[in-house]
């Protein structure tokens, strides 16, 4: 399976989450440990557009991908920054920095984003300041719910 794609702005990179044979871990039951009657568990890809066409995808690494579940939920326009789903604690979002050609190990957004609740599905405004992004935490309209969180003046 192939899906949840995010691009670039300028068409030259693309995300998406993998979910099949060349999954880290291979085949895994839902703690996360090897069972040939389990699943696959999700992780990140990326291709490169050169000359027109795009690369063989290709997996980024340890520091994005684990033997849990990770999925690619939203990407800045310049591809500076990977949001990304993790499951754990229920689900929540995630940041990795590009550092040169490589993304960081991601960082949790915290609790103004992540609850106890699940989240995932993340979009940034193009001048970087809000997050947007879906949860079923508690107090919304019932289901998933669209939320926003904004940097303050001080970049929190």
């Amino acid at each position: 399976d192939e899906y949840a794609p995010v691009i670039t702005s300028d068409e030259s990179k693309l995300l998406f989450t993998y979910k099949g044979k060349k999954s880290t871990g291979g085949m895994l039951n839902d703690f996360g440990e090897p069972d040939i009657e389990g699943s696959y568990f999700e992780d990140i890809f990326i291709s490169q557009r050169a000359e027109g066409k795009w690369t063989e995808p290709k997996n980024p690494g340890s520091a994005i991908n684990t033997r849990a579940h990770e999925a690619s939920v939203g990407l800045s326009s310049n591809g500076g920054r990977l949001f990304l789903y993790i499951g754990s604690n229920g689900g929540d979002i995630y940041m990795s920095s590009l550092v040169k050609t490589s993304y960081s190990k991601p960082v949790t957004l915290g609790e103004n984003v992540n609850s106890k609740y699940w989240e995932g599905s993340a979009t940034l405004s193009s001048d970087g300041k809000t997050l947007y992004f879906i949860s079923d935490r508690s107090g919304g309209y019932g289901g998933y719910d669209i939320y926003k969180t904004t940097k303050d003046s001080a970049g929190a």
